[in-house]
């Protein structure tokens, strides 16, 4: 597939479908969450050929990273720095930036970015739309170790990833207050008999024991 045809869904699992598969296997809304929010900047990297790619949404008054994949980006749980630099301006502006090369750029710091091998960045904003009312409520960035690495088509694909990530945290909501399917489909009870016949249990051998099932190891993301 060239660049030109990728789409957020091409040749990929729907998230949503991803997200309610997370949450019949039983983990808990906020895990399967952040699990298909990390599979979403997966595929943002590899859509725009990235190094890195991050995604930091609204904790409180802080902006923290959420989910990330490439060794240029922030771990999990950072806070972000929305007072300046091209994340502030994305918070400031709500509207995308981009840093053609990070070593003529006045709002990126060179010490930093020479640092970590940062030579090009795109940032989205994030919105959640409620009532037809555009909220901010994040960033989505991607990172690259080359000059002039994005171009604007990658940015209307990262754009487009940025409304999945809001499509899917409201899917979340509405799948973790659905009733557990046993709740909604109850199995009918017999009436029990009146007189019910003695039974009078046959011989057998008892089997070998079963091993106990092992519990499920914890993620880590």
């Amino acid at each position: 597939m060239s660049r030109s045809e990728f789409r957020p869904d091409d040749s990929h699992l729907d998230l949503t479908c991803v997200l309610e598969q997370h949450l019949l296997a039983g983990f808990p809304p906020d895990l399967a969450l952040d699990l298909v929010l990390n599979e979403l900047v997966v595929r943002a990297a590899e859509a725009t050929h990235a190094s890195a790619a991050a995604l930091a949404l609204l904790r409180g008054d802080e902006m923290v990273c959420r989910a990330a994949t490439g060794h240029l980006a922030p771990d999990l749980g950072v806070p972000l720095n929305t007072r300046d630099g091209l994340s502030g301006a994305c918070l400031q502006t709500r509207q995308p930036q981009l840093s053609v090369d990070t070593e003529f750029d006045p709002r990126v710091d060179p010490t930093i970015s020479r640092h970590l091998g940062i030579r090009s960045i795109l940032i989205v904003p994030v919105f959640d739309t409620n009532d037809n009312i555009a909220q901010f409520t994040g960033v989505l960035e991607v990172f690259s170790t080359s000059p002039a690495a994005f171009s604007h088509f990658d940015q209307k694909l990262l754009e487009g990833f940025a409304e999945e990530c809001s499509r899917i945290r409201h899917a979340a909501i509405e799948l973790s207050q659905r009733p557990p399917a046993a709740e909604l489909n109850p199995p009918e009870l017999n009436p029990p008999e009146l007189n019910p016949p003695e039974f009078n249990p046959p011989e057998f051998i008892a089997a070998s024991p079963r091993p106990a099932r092992r519990p499920p190891e914890a993620w880590t993301l």
